[in-house]
């Protein structure tokens, strides 16, 4: 199964900036204008997920071995299957944009902005297949796969495939392909609050464990 159509985008183009990616459509995206292409599908799911895996092999070594360690593996791939991948990328990044996975991230690390949420969900990739689908079931799941030195952000982590495109065609990475989906300009799901409890009852475990108090 092909990984469907998905928003290449990076902090600054969320930030407001305009990029120029060489393409023909503007997108309108959380209130911005990107330049969009559409891609044809060359990494599947099982593919995109079997390279984030292995590059968690090398995690116990922390994020800058497990960045090493995915340079390596996209350096393998072809400029359309960098591309491929980096849009499996977003959809997983699109995928986890939701309310209940905000607020298990504002608990976890006892708030949360949506950069900070950008980062957890970068995190939340690199854990691969099995603890992102968890998290997306239920974020209390989450649990059991933080050990305690861990800060659960990943920034790095979102922009290595965009990198060694670069790398690769000696092109500007602004003009990295973005493809044709539009991000959603707000998170999936119920909003929380941060007043009151609404927090510690949409997420009593994560609470007893990094909650305040």
């Amino acid at each position: 199964m092909a990984c469907g159509p998905g928003l290449s985008y990076n902090r600054l183009a969320r930030k407001g900036g305009v990029f120029n990616f060489g393409s023909v459509s503007q997108v309108p995206v959380a209130g911005i204008q990107v330049l969009a292409t559409t891609m044809e599908a060359v990494v599947d799911n099982k593919q995109f997920w079997s390279i984030i895996e292995k590059s968690s092999e090398h995690a116990a070594s922390g994020q800058d071995a497990q960045v090493a360690a995915l340079r390596e593996l996209l350096q393998e791939l072809t400029v359309d299957e960098i591309v491929g991948f980096q849009r499996c990328y977003d959809e997983r990044m699109i995928g986890s944009y939701h309310w209940d996975r905000w607020g298990a991230a504002y608990v976890i690390r006892g708030g949360c902005s949506d950069d900070g949420f950008q980062d957890f969900r970068s995190w939340l990739i690199s854990k691969g297949e099995s603890v992102y689908r968890e998290a997306l079931r239920d974020p209390e799941t989450l649990d059991a796969a933080i050990v305690d030195d861990d800060d659960c952000q990943f920034e790095e982590f979102q922009y290595v495939a965009s990198q060694v495109w670069e790398q690769k065609t000696r092109k500007d990475l602004s003009r990295f392909p973005t493809l044709d989906s539009e991000y959603p300009e707000s998170p999936s799901g119920q909003e929380w609050s941060e007043e009151g409890d609404d927090l510690q009852r949409r997420f009593p475990k994560l609470w007893k464990r990094f909650g305040p108090g």
